[in-house]
């Protein structure tokens, strides 16, 4: 099935073939992972997969697969091709004859591919939240602005109507805590009541 234009997936069912010894489906446009049923044709002795468009891990029980001659499940020699892309590392138990797929995952670049994929995601689930902390901020910000505004303008607003009625007077405008007051008006009483000039009466005769 080789350069066939095979698309789709591998299907999981072809692990029920236990007898098969070759299965060859590269060079097409095979997508999806490889089903961990395939790990059960252990008469197996040629595989390949490579010049498709899979991806994932490669199941671990493929050490199974003890009878493989012949394994290219990656490294696609075609220029331009597109090729499998495998989650590296690949498991350390592979068949002795799938080896040579180890090198895509060992070429320059391929470790730095794998590092970007994990750490892009991170980053964006941390600009998100910095984004609704900002937000959050300047939201606070906003409404502490709008309520120092209301109340200069309040202030403002009562000064300005003490200030028209006191007009008519024609006389100087006094203003104290944001009020007008007349200062020809009755200010703060300092008499001293009668109590307090009894006390101070008797002060001044124990005193003599």
């Amino acid at each position: 099935l080789g350069k066939s234009g095979l698309s789709g997936t591998v299907s999981a069912a072809l692990g029920h073939m236990t007898k098969l010894k070759t299965l060859s489906m590269h060079s097409s446009m095979i997508s999806g992972t490889v089903p961990q049923t395939l790990t059960k044709l252990t008469r197996l002795s040629q595989l390949a997969l490579f010049g498709n468009k899979l991806s994932g891990s490669i199941p671990i029980d493929f050490v199974k697969l003890k009878e493989l001659d012949e394994c290219a499940i990656a490294g696609t020699t075609t220029p331009g091709a597109h090729d499998n892309s495998f989650d590296c590392p690949l498991p350390m138990v592979l068949p002795a004859a799938c080896s040579a797929a180890r090198a895509v995952c060992e070429a320059p670049g391929a470790s730095n591919l794998a590092l970007i994929g994990i750490i892009a995601p991170m980053a964006i689930i941390i600009l998100v939240l910095l984004g609704v902390v900002a937000f959050q901020l300047n939201k606070r910000h906003q409404a502490r602005k709008s309520k120092l505004l209301k109340e200069v303008t309040t202030t403002s607003q009562t000064v300005m109507s003490d200030l028209n009625k006191k007009k008519s007077t024609n006389g100087p405008t006094v203003v104290v805590d944001g009020k007008a007051m007349d200062p020809e008006g009755a200010g703060p009483d300092f008499s001293l009541n009668d109590a307090a000039v009894a006390a101070a009466g008797s002060c001044k005769t124990n005193g003599n």
